[in-house]
């Protein structure tokens, strides 16, 4: 019975591999083929790719003055921050939130082979992503360190410690996620600001990973005596994997024992907090006073609590929102210091002095974070197989499309004008120019919301399985991040390269303003008319 579990969990893993989530069909033999392919490619030409080149440039001057441990410490600790990080929801969401749990208990299994059986999963996928990071690094240190084939072994081993304990963290994550989930109403918020934090985070380290790792280079002898007195767990884990038989057995013992624990651990609290998803609260009723609302405001409701309890939905089309806003604040903080460069560079003879250049890229950088937000395309696409419901409504079809349509724009429209006022106060331009700097961002965001949502009633896709479908894979949301790119960056390359020499920059603001106006008049006309049309024929 574990055998015929382990496989469905990890055959349901990679079900995208061998059928399509939109349609629900299963994919053909060069399909699947493909697919794998292009995943493989994915994966280890970039990421891979990327790893071996950090490798590269850390093995020789590590290998040089004897800190080999040091670069296995280096590249263990990485796997394992990486592969938690990929499979720490992952746990959360197999193994609690799984939608066949309550069939699976319902049958004569042990909990603990259900356990076994999901857990199998999580560590495929943390094995998967470590793999990422240790295989390009081992492969680069036996190539430009040439240990011999006894280090390459252990380092091998280390790779297979460094999977069980990722298991072990991302199981110990997983279960303090489920606990507090438990306690929360909305958890859609409480994912998107979970994720948000560990997107911050990646973006911190990211940045930040070069010049951490020079300074490692460079001063290897330092931080390899620090990290011997102040985490000397992390000095044990490279030499076990350059060779130290005694490092590597105690690791690969720890390890072992930790996820026997956790095994144990969570076969135990398994039923308490599957079973339990925070629906057995008692309501206690109270009278109260409910206010009426119109109808515009009943659709207005319905279709933002729609965007707010879906995190994939917030996550995916929203995100503009939060960095528009982070945008406006660092530009108060760090904008007086860019301008004086920006002013330097663009009061060249390159450019011929042309005083209205950085409000240009002001506002179409404006444009292109605005473009970021696409609540609108997949809008239509979302109502599936309930599309049925706002069609037989006693209301207009434009009502409901104008609904979605005020989500998107008050959910953007307010961070662009912020932040178009804090462009204005660091730039400092004539009334004209800041006039058009507030205008034009927010004809873009009409622009947006507009296209999205008549490109979703020409091309919608209601037979989707998975909501990740509808909002990630669909085509409609490629499609306006697309135009998006193409109005915003776009028409930044097409001044530089071409208009730039017919007209001034506050021309082209003019005329770029006007043709999103006259564009944006003429698609609230369509979906005012063959638009909600359309809608109700859907």
């Amino acid at each position: 019975m574990l055998r015929v579990l382990i496989k469905k969990q990890i055959f349901q893993m990679y079900s995208s591999f061998f059928c399509n989530r939109k349609t629900g069909k299963k994919r053909s033999l060069l399909s699947t083929i493909l697919v794998i392919f292009l995943y493989a490619v994915l994966m280890l030409g970039c990421m891979g790719g990327m790893f071996a080149y950090m490798g590269d440039s850390l093995c020789i001057p590590l290998h040089k003055v004897g800190m080999d441990w040091m670069y296995m410490t280096i590249f263990a600790s990485i796997a394992m921050a990486l592969g938690i990080f990929a499979s720490v929801f992952n746990t959360f969401n197999s193994l609690y939130q799984a939608k066949d749990n309550d069939l699976l208990l319902s049958l004569p299994i042990e909990p603990k082979k259900i356990v076994l059986a999901r857990l199998s999963g999580v560590y495929l996928l943390g094995t998967m992503f470590s793999g990422l990071v240790m295989i390009p690094g081992v492969l680069v240190y036996g190539i430009e360190a040439k240990p011999g084939v006894i280090p390459i072994l252990f380092a091998i081993g280390l790779f297979f410690a460094v999977s069980l304990i990722i298991l072990v963290f991302s199981c110990m994550l997983g279960w303090i996620v489920a606990k507090i989930a438990i306690k929360l109403k909305n958890r859609s918020f409480v994912t998107v600001l979970v994720s948000l934090v560990f997107i911050g985070l990646y973006y911190f380290v990211y940045f930040r990973a070069s010049a951490v790792l020079n300074q490692v280079a460079v001063k290897s002898v330092l931080y390899g005596e620090k990290i011997k007195g102040v985490a000397y767990p992390l000095y044990f884990i490279g030499k076990a994997g350059v060779g130290d038989l005694s490092a590597f057995l105690v690791c690969l013992f720890l390890a072992v024992l930790l996820v026997w624990i956790t095994i144990v651990v969570m076969s135990k609290s398994f039923l308490a907090i599957a079973t339990n998803q925070g629906g057995t609260v008692k309501v206690v009723y109270k009278r109260r006073k409910i206010k009426a609302k119109t109808v515009s405001q009943a659709l207005f409701v319905k279709e933002m609590k729609r965007f707010t309890s879906s995190a994939n939905y917030m996550l995916n089309c929203g995100l503009g929102t939060i960095l528009i806003l982070v945008a406006a604040g660092t530009m108060l903080i760090k904008g007086p210091a860019a301008m004086v460069v920006l002013r330097e560079v663009f009061q060249g003879e390159a450019f011929q002095g042309e005083p209205n250049l950085i409000p240009l890229l002001m506002c179409l950088g404006l444009c292109s974070m605005a473009g970021m937000n696409d609540i609108t395309a997949p809008s239509i696409t979302l109502e599936g197989k309930c599309i049925w419901i706002p069609q037989s409504l006693p209301v207009a079809a434009w009502q409901v499309l104008w609904a979605k349509l005020k989500v998107h724009l008050c959910l953007t429209i307010v961070p662009v004008v912020l932040c178009c006022i804090s462009a204005i106060i660091v730039v400092q331009p004539t009334r004209m120019i800041a006039v058009l700097m507030l205008a034009l961002p927010v004809l873009y965001v009409w622009f947006s919301a507009c296209f999205g949502l008549v490109a979703n009633l020409l091309f919608p896709n209601l037979n989707w399985t998975t909501e990740i479908a509808a909002v990630k894979q669909n085509m409609v949301v490629l499609l306006s991040m697309l135009v998006g790119m193409l109005l915003s960056i776009g028409t930044i390359i097409l001044y530089f390269v071409w208009l730039g020499e017919f007209v001034s920059a506050e021309v082209y603001l003019v005329f770029y303003t006007l043709l999103l106006l006259v564009s944006d008049l003429g698609m609230i006309q369509w979906l005012r008319t063959k638009g909600s049309n359309r809608f109700k024929k859907i």
